[in-house]
């Protein structure tokens, strides 16, 4: 991959130092935006912490510790054609986490083949991104 699909973002850090990100969002009338974490195989992980209250409608909803090698999933756009983007931890450092963009969806095809161990992942992300106002997570070891 190029360097154009390298990215740095900044995460929070738990109590204890460790990075993390959110499982989070849904579907709202007519579009959606949703992420979700896998481990390095694609697996499902156990969260740190699940929201039970508050205002959950395509919030937060299962905080994560990560680590190098995860995937994330991102899914958004209208709700009957959404974009998703697999991205891959390639470093962290602190609060700084560098992702690698693996594969794209658009325009009802993949710019290169995701990986097959995410095929469960991504039957959820699409899920999750038809789930009107979300409120729970949809993979996640509970």
């Amino acid at each position: 991959m190029s360097e154009k699909n390298i990215e740095e973002i900044e995460v929070s850090l738990s109590k204890k130092g460790y990075p993390t990100m959110w499982e989070r969002g849904g579907a709202a009338t007519n579009i959606c935006t949703a992420t979700i974490i896998t481990g390095e195989k694609g697996e499902k992980l156990s969260p740190l912490y699940v929201r039970k209250g508050g205002e959950l409608a395509g919030k937060n909803h299962a905080l994560f510790i990560v680590k190098e090698g995860y995937y994330i999933l991102e899914i958004r756009g209208h709700k009957y054609d959404p974009q998703i983007i697999i991205k891959r931890i390639l470093n962290i450092n602190g609060n700084k986490v560098k992702l690698q963009q693996v594969a794209e969806y658009s325009k009802n095809e993949w710019d290169n083949p995701p990986p097959s161990e995410l095929e469960t992942a991504i039957a959820a992300l699409k899920e999750k991104g038809q789930c009107y106002h979300c409120r729970t997570p949809h993979y996640a070891l509970l």
